[in-house]
């Protein structure tokens, strides 16, 4: 082909792309070509608590959204992720729910006081987990 050549890389579904090029001598269209999507990269993934004061006995929401390291949201298993609460002793079971591109968990805190939720990436090595480690301070009213 003589001359300059010009791509221009399309999405088409999950893990495909086309390619269209354009050529002096006419254009055309690739095949499907499959890509793979990039890794969750836990640095770039929210982590929030919905409610801006969490009152005993009510139930609070947390929401952590799988992102790669370009924000995109990716797939991820909830067993990829480990929720704590850290500094009231006695709160209700975190259990993590996958609700399309995120993860929600509700707990109900029964004391006062100054509390962190705990999540962690876990589906790592265990120094790459303690890397991982993310806390979100709140308190208890």
């Amino acid at each position: 082909v003589d001359g300059a050549v010009t791509f221009t890389v399309k999405p088409c579904e999950i893990g495909k792309i086309y390619c269209d090029f354009t050529t002096a001598n006419g254009s055309g269209e690739s095949q499907a070509v499959p890509v793979t999507p990039a890794g969750v990269h836990w640095p770039s993934c929210p982590l929030k608590i919905v409610e801006s004061e969490i009152k005993l006995g009510e139930e609070a929401t947390i929401i952590i959204t799988a992102k790669d390291k370009f924000g995109n949201n990716v797939a991820a298993n909830a067993a990829d992720f480990s929720l704590s609460i850290v500094g009231v002793a006695d709160a209700s079971a975190l259990e993590l729910h996958h609700m399309g591109k995120t993860f929600v968990a509700h707990y109900k805190p029964l004391e006062r006081g100054p509390l962190q939720v705990e999540v962690r990436y876990v589906a790592g090595t265990a120094e790459e987990q303690d890397a991982l480690r993310r806390t979100e301070p709140s308190r208890v009213v």
